[in-house]
């Protein structure tokens, strides 16, 4: 964790160096910080106009499943809905699909009778 908080510190503008900060706090759990440093690197990968194809996928994937597990619905759509525009402008391999209803955290709440 030191070395990707280093390579961040020293490199800001290197998109690969949040994409693996972001990671390795995805898989310790800690979901809040995976989500502000993939949100970094995905920014980043638009701002320097990396080609869609380069772009490294997970920044969004993994930004979202984090924003999921944080319940946060605004934060989830506007990834994937950026993820989505990507996919279609560039005809990526990789795919993200919710059901047409969108995800179950963001599902209204069912009316109790």
């Amino acid at each position: 964790m030191q070395y990707c908080h280093d390579v961040t510190e020293r490199a800001p503008g290197w998109v690969e160096g949040w994409y693996l900060e972001g990671r390795m706090h995805f898989l310790q759990g800690e979901f809040a910080k995976a989500h502000q440093a993939l949100h970094r690197c995905s920014a980043l990968a638009v701002s320097q106009n990396m080609p869609i194809a380069d772009r490294p996928f997970d920044c969004w994937y993994l930004q979202g499943q984090a924003a999921e597990i944080l319940g946060d619905c605004d934060g989830l759509m506007a990834t994937y809905n950026e993820f989505q525009t990507m996919a279609a402008e560039a005809q990526l391999p990789q795919t993200w699909t919710y059901p047409p209803e969108g995800p179950p955290i963001c599902a209204p709440p069912t009316p109790v009778n």
